[in-house]
């Protein structure tokens, strides 16, 4: 997977690519067949990234690609964890709380 992307960090924090490769098979099973996590540091213009992947398992086809892109690399599946690791700036007067700005284009998928 390649790309552009920009980011603006609150305190030192990164951006974060991660893609992963699945076989799901008729039964309900899920076999990773390769996965990588790139972080995406601090940019004032857009730039180049890559996420390689390297195959951990060829006995399978691939039937699912799932691709998640995150404003923190302190990303995780916890919102409890994540409330208490990324540190982000209450604006009351807005209704909102500000943290890392992550934007991202141009994606391919290239294989």
């Amino acid at each position: 997977l390649v790309g552009q992307y920009k980011y603006v960090a609150s305190g030192n924090d990164a951006g974060l690519a991660i893609v992963t490769v699945e076989h799901r098979a008729a039964d309900g099973q899920t076999i990773t067949l390769a996965t990588n996590r790139v972080e995406l540091p601090a940019m004032a213009g857009y730039t180049y990234f890559e996420v390689p992947l390297s195959y951990t398992n060829t006995q399978y086809k691939a039937t699912h690609i799932k691709v998640m892109f995150a404003s923190s690399r302190k990303a995780s599946q916890s919102q409890q964890e994540e409330s208490n690791s990324i540190t982000t700036v209450n604006n009351a007067a807005e209704a909102v709380s500000l943290g890392s700005e992550l934007y991202i284009d141009n994606i391919t998928l290239k294989y």
